[in-house]
Order: C-alpha cells, then structure tokens, then sequence
C-alpha cells in the first residue's frame, strides 16, 4: 500500500493556524513514513514550496528549502510527457483540474495505491487509486483495512 500525498496536506503539517488540521496531517504523514507508505513526486516539491513560500510566513526561505530536501526522501520523480499522456483521459473523464490530473496519473505511474488529499473528493475510487481525504478518514480505518 502506497500513498502519493499531495501537497496540501504536506503543508498543513507545517501551518499553525488550523490546529486541528495540522494535527491531523501530522498523524498520517508520520504513520505512512513508519510504514514507508509515502510517496511525492517532484511537482509535489514544487508545489509545497511555492505555497510555502507564500503562506507559510513563519519559515524563512531556508527552512523551506532544508524541508523541501528531507520532503524529496519520499521521492522527486518528475513528471514525463508519459504521465502527461496518461493524464488526458482522466481529465476528459473526470473533468478535474489538469495538475491533479497529472497528480492522479504519476500516482498510478508509481505504484501507488492510494492518493491522500483533501482535494478531488473523499473515498472517491478514479482508475485504481482511491482518494483518501485525512481529515474525515480514520488512519486505521485505511491503514488496517490492508
């Protein structure tokens, strides 16, 4: 079991302002790394670093950077033009956003099975990925299902 994890809940492990959120995320991300059930792509790193960069106000540039490498443990494969063909037939199915499209796509490209976000619906099933929103799913209602 292995779980491509998108960007948004990357940066809530690191945002104080939703508490709860944060909590949350920290929980599942440090479940899936004990597991070694973690995986990021290198749009992943990008995308936790621009909004990093931007909201994350707290931590200087440096601190998004040295985050971004211990981050990139979990991978930093980019994306081919592979993924991206792979990518339109999800888009012209499910109509989602052409990033989470390619999200969806290196996810299956890596072997994973799962896709933690809070984005592009909960328990929802697209292809062989099911997508797993962490704040309304219990780790253990997922982790031990397995």
């Amino acid at each position: 079991m292995r779980f491509l994890v998108d960007a948004n809940i990357l940066i809530y492990t690191r945002d104080y302002r939703d508490r709860g959120k944060q909590t949350v995320a920290t929980r599942w991300m440090s479940l899936l790394a004990e597991r070694e059930a973690a995986v990021v792509n290198l749009q992943v790193l990008n995308e936790v670093c621009q909004v990093g960069l931007r909201k994350l106000v707290h931590l200087s540039a440096a601190e998004i950077g040295r985050w971004i490498e211990d981050l990139s443990a979990f991978g930093d494969t980019p994306i081919d033009i592979d993924v991206v063909k792979a990518a339109w037939p999800i888009h012209m199915r499910y109509r989602l956003s052409w990033f989470d499209c390619l999200i969806l796509s290196s996810a299956d490209r890596l072997g994973c099975s799962h896709v933690l976000t809070e984005d592009m619906g909960a328990s929802r099933k697209i292809g062989s990925l099911l997508l797993v929103n962490p704040f309304t799913t219990h780790p253990g209602d997922v982790l031990i299902a397995s």
